[in-house]
């Protein structure tokens, strides 16, 4: 999880501390399973987060948390970076 950190660093993702809703910012959301990397999800402009279901469609959900200890994992890593 630290590589991916450092990648979405070099997109100009930061650490942030909660999931929500900053004006001016976009927010991400990276999940763990099992110590590794399994899935990502965006927020939008509303709050309200996407997430792509693997070969399915993508999803519009709540929070971060929404899709907690399913087949994802859990969101342990927040970012955010500013819209531009």
């Amino acid at each position: 999880m630290e590589s991916l950190v450092e990648v979405f660093g070099g997109l100009d993702y930061e650490p942030c501390g909660n999931n929500g809703l900053e004006s001016g910012f976009e927010k991400i959301a990276l999940y763990e399973r099992d110590g590794r990397f399994e899935h990502a999800a965006l927020q939008t402009s509303t709050g309200r987060w996407r997430s792509k279901m693997g070969e399915g469609p993508v999803i519009e959900h709540p929070s971060p948390e929404s899709l907690a200890d399913g087949m994802y994992g859990n969101p342990t890593i927040l970012m955010r970076r500013r819209r531009g």
